[in-house]
């Protein structure tokens, strides 16, 4: 199967299989009814920024990109963006996707120049981050082998490694990949349509970092309430590796927020660091 005809069967099946919640595309964006900090438009794709009050021009930026059949408020409210963007001083910035799916081709190149649109218009970051989900999971992992030079690193939730993409960063990008245990859309053993599964993905991530030291496991139940969460971090890699599996989570999982905020920035603040 070719990468452009794998790419599509993929997104298909996401879109198909996706936990619903509106907010796509049809959303309206424009000025008048923003109530983000900016509203505006980039090759054909929505997007929103946020700022907190006072932030500094050089603030580390988050980009948070979609699952199929999602878009702004459903992306809002499962990572509660601006909360934390106000808690820890972020740039805020969600971008819509072209009939609320990812193109892996063409949405790579659209991401970076996103990236360096909002620079230009509102200050170089001191380092930009992505999370994504499903669809923008995949998405994300993708754009960290073909741009790592434009990011620190990437949360990847319930989303593919493309066994087909061919993922060599020229720096290294820290990679924290979460799943639920009981995700039947993206099968956290095997993968779908070919893809890797979890496991995989951070074995190649810890190969493409040159990881050489043992990993360390960390299990509680702060994050899902009455689930364990086990995250297993890599030993002494160029760039932080970590995988978080969640016990009984499904594609979306239903975690707490305030911990989930504490976590992703014990994880930039790692990144950063290196």
């Amino acid at each position: 199967m070719s990468r452009l005809s794998f790419s599509s069967a993929l997104i298909a099946m996401l879109l198909a299989s996706a936990c619903g919640g509106g907010g796509g595309s049809g959303e309206p964006l424009a000025p008048a009814n923003c109530d983000y900090t900016q509203c505006a438009s980039l090759s054909g794709h929505s997007y929103v920024v946020y700022e907190p009050a006072a932030l500094p021009a050089n603030a580390p930026m988050l980009l948070l990109l979609h699952g199929a059949n999602t878009g702004l408020s459903y992306t809002e409210s499962m990572w509660q963006g601006r909360a934390f963007a106000d808690r820890y001083g972020y740039r805020l910035v969600i971008p819509q996707g072209k009939g609320d799916v990812w193109n892996y081709g063409s949405d790579v190149q659209f991401v970076a120049d996103l990236i360096d649109t909002v620079q230009r218009e509102r200050g170089t970051s001191a380092a930009v981050f992505i999370a994504g989900w499903s669809n923008g999971s995949a998405l994300s992992q993708i754009f960290a082998c073909d741009h790592a030079g434009k990011i620190a690193g990437v949360v990847s939730l319930a989303g593919p490694l493309l066994s087909s993409h061919a993922c060599q960063p020229t720096r290294p990008v820290a990679v924290a990949l979460m799943a639920g245990s009981n995700d039947s859309v993206v099968p956290v053993s095997t993968g779908a349509f070919g893809s890797m599964g979890m496991s995989e993905a951070f074995a190649v991530w810890e190969r493409l970092m040159a990881c050489s030291g043992p990993r360390e496991i960390v299990s509680d139940n702060t994050l899902m309430p009455g689930s364990r969460s086990t995250t297993t971090r890599a030993g002494a890699c160029a760039a932080p590796v970590q995988q978080t599996l969640m016990d009984g989570a499904g594609h979306a999982p239903n975690w707490v927020h305030a911990v989930l905020h504490e976590r992703l920035q014990d994880f930039f603040l790692r990144a950063q660091a290196r």
